[in-house]
């Protein structure tokens, strides 16, 4: 099989992975993929470490249609079996450029449109591109339920979305035990601990994290809460650990 994969070429975060992961795997069984992106950025540059083959088209804007045109031929010229979209810029390009050539789309639908943008306005836009070419997509991947849902209450029949949840290589696994955690934390065994995994942008909200652990301190609950995760935020986010007093019971 010969599968193209669409991505607007900025992600930093679990869809560079995914892509990654998922062209590996492709690869390392016999089939023949590629990354398609418009900006020479992490994703290619993720590719390229990776060997994967990537080729990285040019556009302005989301609204720069001479990227579907690009698109489009060089899926011509390539004659894949599937085009795997990911991300609003992705999917937006990926369908109509898969459609006009006549190969089918299945999405993987990473995250929220409602929660990606902050600013309402862009928020209705974003959402408005991406709703638009969902009718020619074949199939949708949600990595979490609750993505499936919004799918769904946004008209999307159910049985054309399947919930595969993010997966890791075993080389990203590292042995690490409970005691080796609590020995560089400085904790005995019966403190429970508290974990949330991200990066340290507003998507993430992890200031919730925080008021949780506020919340807990406050009643005296023994527990240790652990931010794993870089990120833009996170001097802002140990600010707010800090002015909430809990320097004591939360680890970076």
């Amino acid at each position: 099989m010969k599968v193209i994969q669409v991505i607007g070429g900025g992600e930093k975060g679990g869809s560079r992975k995914y892509i990654i992961q998922l062209c590996r795997g492709l690869i390392e069984r016999g089939h023949t993929a590629e990354i398609v992106c418009f900006l020479e950025d992490a994703v290619s540059a993720s590719a390229r470490e990776h060997e994967i083959p990537v080729t990285v088209l040019p556009m302005g804007n989301i609204f720069d249609l001479r990227a579907v045109s690009y698109l489009k031929r060089h899926i011509q010229e390539q004659c894949p079996d599937l085009v795997h979209t990911h991300g609003v810029r992705g999917n937006f390009v990926g369908r109509l450029a898969a459609k006009g050539a006549g190969v089918t789309v299945v999405t993987t639908v990473h995250s929220s449109v409602y929660q990606d943008y902050s600013h309402p306005l862009k928020k209705l836009l974003y959402h408005r591109i991406e709703k638009a070419t969902r009718r020619y997509t074949s199939r949708f991947i949600a990595v979490a339920g609750s993505l499936k849902e919004e799918l769904e209450r946004d008209g999307i029949d159910s049985e054309k979305i399947d919930v595969v949840y993010n997966g890791i290589t075993e080389d990203f696994i590292q042995d690490y035990s409970d005691s080796a955690l609590r020995e560089e934390l400085g904790l005995p065994p019966e403190v429970p601990i508290l974990i949330t995994v991200g990066r340290a942008e507003a998507v993430k909200n992890q200031e919730v994290f925080l008021r949780v652990c506020s919340g807990l301190k406050e009643q005296d609950i023994d527990f240790h809460g652990l931010l794993v995760g870089d990120g833009p935020l996170l001097p802002e986010l140990r600010k707010k650990s800090k002015a909430l007093g809990l320097d004591d019971c939360v680890s970076f």
